[in-house]
Parts: C-alpha cells; structure tokens; sequence
C-alpha cells in the first residue's frame, strides 16, 4: 500500500509544482522508471476545461497514471482522477477517482458543492505550490499532511524533449515520512514555465523516477476551418541507410528485479497422501531468441516417479516467456496421458491450440500453468488498509482460460534444509467446484527470493529439498 501511495504521489507531483495559473489545454506526460526498469509506467495530466459547475467558475483536472511490465507485477495501478477545481479559492468541489486495476473497474467520489472543502487534495495543493507557495498543506484518505521545499542546487538535465537549466528542490513532508519515502527531489526549468521535467524518490524497494516524455498546449478547435494551403511538393530524399541490426546475445542475465536468477533449478519430493513417489524439477533453463522474441525457457521435469503413477519419468512442461514480465509466448505440456500446445498471442488477445490452430479469445496477460509459478512470485500481497489484497490473474489450461483467484491466508514457518523459514501461505482458487475443493495452496517464502518452498492440491504435496544454479552451456 505504501509503495502504490507513493507512485500516484510522484505522477501527481509530476505536473504539479510551480505554475503560474492553470493554462486551459496544458498536457504533459512523463515515463516512470523503477531502478533498471526503463519503461515501468506512464503519467498523463491535462488542464481540459474551465466553464461553470452548479453555477460557479470551474476548471476541470484530469490526472491518468499506470504501472507496466514488471512494475505492473509488484504494484498494479490503473487509475484516472478528475477534479473540477473552485477557479475562486482553488479548492476541490468535486473529485472521482476511477481505479481500473481489478477486473471490473471501481469508483470513488467526494462532492464539495454544498459542504464546501476547507482541504485540498494532492493534486490542488501542488497546483498552489505551483503559483508559489511553500508550506501547504493537504488531505489525503482522509488524513491531513503538510509539504514543503527548498533549493538544492541549479545545473543543466537532459530529457526526452530536449535539455534545459533547471532549478534542484528538495521536498519534506510527513506524507513522505509515513510512506517511507527519502531523498525526494523535483527538478524544473529555471524559466518563466517551472516545468516539472524530473522527479525522483527512494523507498526501501529502489529508486523511482518520472522523466518528462511529452509538453503540448493544446488549443481549442477553430469556430471555422482555416483557408486551405497549398502542400508544397517534397524534394525527393535517398532513402537513408539501414542500420546494422544488433546481434543477439543468447543467456543475457535476467533482470536483478526479479526474485530469480537465470539457471536456477528447484528440486521438489513429491508426496502423496504423504508417501514419497517421486522428484520434479522447476528451472529458469535458458535465455535464447524464439521466433525473433527474447525469450526467457521456463521447465518443469519429472525426473523419477514410483511406478503405476499417474506420471512418468521424462513428463515435462515447457513455457517460453517475456523475461521480463513473464508472460507467456508458448507453453507445452507432455505428461502421461495429456499433452497440449499453446501459443500465445498477448497482444491480440489469442491462444492458438496446436496442431489445428484453433484460435480461442484471452484476456491480456493469460498465463500459463508454469508461468504462473514464477510469475506468482513477483506479485505483491501486500494488503490495502486492513483488507488482504487478493491478485487475479487469467491461466490456460485444456483449450480455455480460468480467472484464479490468489489470496493471502497467513503465514506459517516450514523446514527447509534443517531450518526454519517464514512462509507467506497463498490460498489457489478458481471458482471451479472440482477444482476449489482441492484446497491449493504455495507457501511463498518472506525474503527477496520469494522461494516457493511448498505446493499443494489436494493429497499431493511438493516440498523444496534444494536450490542451485545451473548456467546453461554456451555454444
């Protein structure tokens, strides 16, 4: 929850501080970066409107932030809020919040129109930090917060749009201190405008950063359409040169945001009704290009199994993922009487079904069966308020998609290796009867590695019994 505050405060930040008034048409976005994550989410803001609101001057807000690929994993934030702003006071009087991070989207909204507000909100008090002042205060979820700044130092940044001098401030505020967050600071453009074009903070999760990626004063339609003129003809260019395309690297190391390494192998004793009958062995088995796709080999292999089981020695899945985010391009299962062949189209939507390639509708982001088990360790359970947070996610299995449900159930201590380690328990549901009352579960362990020490369904359990890392052989 602290982590999610503190991004919407940074992309709120972003456009907020230091403008002279509200410029009806101004439009600034800024990319979020999240350590050596370049591109971990967008913020849009945009001054739309003014006009009248129930009978008072009225200028219209609108902020839009969200978080993508791995960021998207650990904190997913999908929202839009509006604000219509008193043109008089600059105060709020009326704010909606649309948070679109579940499956169907939710909304939140405050109306000030009779009961004036005596408070702004994050987004007002930045605008009068803007028009100059120092020492505003704040409310947010209904808690009142100060904030202030100073100069830090004057020297020249570069952006996406160009470099400019730009003023260093250094902010304070107990909003800051409650969320953990240091070292905040707001680079602006040491002119007329005091752009916001770089805002950067630390937490105890890494460095987070918005770097302004677009300025645009977007003016009003004209009433009638301006005299036509003439297109003057281009002057015929040669074609430039094409680049030499960059040779790819196979086994590159995976990104140190992700709570594994390239070669790490799993080893699991797999119980039934607690009798040993057998061995599986999860691995981050290889970096290598697929289809012209980077793309991260996931497996999983039956490596000895009791005979008359409903496995064989040689069983294996096999997923090709994004190395990033880790969804999955292709899966392929193998076992004792089923095999199935996926490939997955994220961006359209579509699984085809080999061999026939029938083509079936998923929702962005569909997982696969081993996917997911990696995948579920990048996902954050961190609750909201006092609720557990519960993450849903789309898996296909056997020619369709399921929405499962993963929901933190406790924590637990379990031996590993002759020691005692603290497991988050994750509780697996489906909204499938046959499925639900197998009563799946993972236990998660509590540090970075977020090692998945134990699995199970129903009468079968998997316990991890060792950890290594086996690099795969260079050509």
């Amino acid at each position: 929850m602290k982590v999610l505050k503190s991004l919407i405060f940074l992309a709120l930040f972003c456009i907020s501080c230091f403008s002279q008034t509200y410029r009806v048409g101004e439009k600034i976005t800024y990319n979020i970066s999240f350590g050596s994550v370049k591109e971990a989410g967008y913020a849009e803001f945009f001054v739309v409107s003014s006009g009248k609101l129930k009978g008072e001057d009225a200028i219209e807000l609108q902020a839009k932030f969200r978080t993508m690929n791995l960021l998207n994993a650990f904190y997913p934030i999908n929202q839009t809020r509006i604000c219509y702003v008193s043109a008089k006071t600059g105060l709020p009087l009326y704010n909606r919040v649309i948070f679109d991070e579940e499956i169907a989207p939710q909304e939140k909204t405050q109306n000030f129109l009779e009961t004036p507000t005596v408070h702004h909100n994050l987004l007002t008090a930045f605008y009068e930090i803007r028009s100059g002042k120092n020492g505003i205060t704040f409310q947010e979820d209904g808690k009142t917060y100060s904030i202030s700044w100073e100069l830090k130092s004057k020297k020249k940044i570069k952006t996406d749009i160009g470099e400019f001098n730009a003023l260093v401030l250094n902010l304070r505020s107990d909003f800051f201190d409650e969320l953990g967050i240091r070292n905040f600071q707001m680079s602006l453009t040491d002119d007329a405008e005091k752009l916001p074009i770089l805002i950067s903070f630390r937490n105890e999760k890494g460095e987070f950063r918005a770097s302004i990626a677009s300025f645009q004063m977007i003016k009003p339609e004209p009433k009638e359409p301006p005299a036509p003129v003439p297109t003057p003809m281009p002057t015929p260019k040669p074609p430039p040169p094409k680049p030499t395309p960059t040779p790819y690297i196979e086994n590159q190391p995976l990104s140190t945001e992700l709570p594994f390494v390239l070669g790490e192998t799993l080893s699991y004793k797999l119980n039934f009704r607690d009798e040993e009958i057998g061995t599986v062995v999860l691995q981050a088995k290889e970096r290598k290009q697929i289809k012209e796709k980077d793309s991260l080999v996931l497996t999983a292999t039956v490596t000895r199994i009791k005979p008359q089981s409903f496995l064989s020695a040689g069983d294996t899945l096999v997923s090709q993922v994004e190395p990033f985010v880790l969804t999955p391009f292709g899966f392929e299962a193998k076992l004792k009487g089923y095999s199935e062949s996926v490939s997955f189209n994220q961006e359209s939507g579509l699984a085809s079904i080999q061999p026939n390639t029938s083509r079936i509708e998923i929702p962005v982001g569909t997982h696969s069966l081993l996917s997911l088990a990696y995948a579920i360790r990048t996902f954050s359970f961190s609750p909201i308020g006092n609720k557990a947070r519960d993450v849903r996610v789309a898996v296909f299995l056997n020619k369709k998609y399921y929405i499962v449900t993963l929901r933190p159930s406790g924590q637990e201590e379990i031996n590993f290796n002759g020691k005692k380690v603290a497991t988050q328990v994750i509780s697996i549901s489906a909204n499938v009867a046959d499925f639900d009352k197998l009563n799946a579960k993972v236990w998660l362990s509590n540090d970075a590695s977020r090692l998945p020490l134990r699995f199970t369904v129903g009468d079968f359990r998997a316990d991890l019994t060792s950890v290594e890392v086996i690099l795969p052989k260079t050509n």
